[in-house]
């Protein structure tokens, strides 16, 4: 079959096909034209399918905005009380109130009994003076003094101010010692602490009635009618001229209070006082603290000493300083060990301030120790 026979059958083809597809879309527009023109009628509602399998929870969603807070409810009843706290830190000491008004003058009270005969005067009495650049002057009036007279001093006190008979009186009456008596170096311990020596706190040694009652009893027979166990182991009897007390055993004022804040010294509350107010200007006093001390640590320094407060004439505290001597070491080898220690301190009474004054013995340490108190012998030097 030649090319062009071919080509001619191929196109013969083509062409049928053309015309079948022609017929084809007639028919179907035909068709179409025919369904456009039906109505759609709604047919019945069918029955409801079975219900499905519940599918899993899905995850959690974020927790939404915190909604506006509610009103709040009624009061509930009162719990029960709770238990009472402990005391808080005494506070510091207010001012003094002002001076009241002088009250009237008492009514004159009954005769007293005759006092005691004097003391031979015979040699006479040395008048009031003063010593200066080794020369006396002797008062010709109050407070006027006459010509310096030259002297050599031959002896190692001389009287000042104060005049007359030198005396002395001696107790155990610590508030701290309830074991053993005055002759005896039984003791109590007292526990200096390290709080105290991180604060540098003076442990006052207080006195107390009771105490002294119980430990200042007479061991020799003492039968003088002028005998008062109430001042002290000797009851009085050795006491300088004019001087009836030198400790008082209940005084609890302003003096015996704690000071633990503020400008040093720091220092324990402790009650009574040495007692010098029948003393005088030029007085001596010699104090001597007896007790045992107990080392907790070595190379324990112990500061001993008496809390000294100088007061006016109305009672009014002007300084308060301790009055130290030499400070004791407690060296390897001491601890645990009971040290018997005889401190002796003295002071001067230059007005009548230092007479005024109020005194007990302390002590301090860079370390805790135990201190037991045993006695203290009070001297007024002449």
């Amino acid at each position: 079959m030649t090319p062009k026979r071919i080509l001619a059958l191929l196109l013969s083809r083509l062409d049928a096909e053309r015309a079948e597809r022609d017929g084809v879309a007639a028919d179907l527009s035909a068709r179409i034209d025919d369904v456009a023109g039906f109505k759609a009628v709604p047919g019945a509602q069918g029955d409801t399918g079975e219900q499905g399998e519940r599918g899993e929870q899905g995850e959690q969603g974020e927790q939404g905005p915190q909604g506006p807070q509610g009103e709040p409810g009624p009061k509930g009843d009162a719990g029960p009380q709770g238990e009472k706290g402990d005391p808080g830190p005494r506070g510091e000491q207010g001012e003094p109130g002002p001076r009241g008004e002088k009250g009237d003058t008492g009514s004159t009270g009954l005769p007293g009994s005759k006092g005691r005969d004097g003391k031979d005067g015979r040699m006479g009495r040395m008048p009031r003076h003063r010593v200066r650049d080794g020369a006396i002057q002797f008062e010709m009036r109050p407070n006027e003094y006459g010509e310096p007279l030259p002297f050599q001093q031959v002896n190692q006190y001389y009287s000042g101010g104060g005049q007359g008979v030198s005396g002395y009186e001696f107790t155990a009456g610590f508030v701290d010692r309830t074991s053993g008596g005055a002759p005896t170096t039984i003791g109590d311990n007292v526990q200096y602490t390290r709080a105290m020596a991180d604060l540098g706190q003076w442990y006052r040694f207080g006195f107390s009635e009771a105490q002294q009652q119980a430990n200042d009893v007479q061991y020799w027979g003492e039968t003088s009618d002028r005998f008062n166990q109430r001042k002290g182991l000797f009851g009085g009897l050795h006491m300088p001229d004019g001087v009836t007390d030198l400790f008082h055993f209940s005084e609890d004022g302003v003096y015996n209070a704690a000071k633990t804040t503020g400008s040093e010294p720091y220092y324990t509350a402790a009650t009574g006082s040495y007692d010098f107010r029948q003393c005088k200007p030029g007085d001596l006093a010699k104090v001597r603290f007896s007790f045992n001390a107990v080392p907790q640590f070595a190379n324990t320094t112990l500061e001993i000493g008496l809390i000294w407060a100088t007061r006016d004439k109305d009672d009014n505290i002007t300084f308060t300083f301790p009055l130290l001597t030499q400070p004791v070491f407690f060296g390897t080898g001491s601890v645990g060990n009971a040290f018997l220690n005889r401190i002796e301190i003295s002071a001067f009474f230059a007005s009548n301030e230092d007479v005024n004054a109020r005194a007990l013995p302390a002590i301090r340490a860079d370390n805790e120790i135990l201190i037991q108190p045993l006695s203290t012998l009070c001297t007024i030097v002449r």
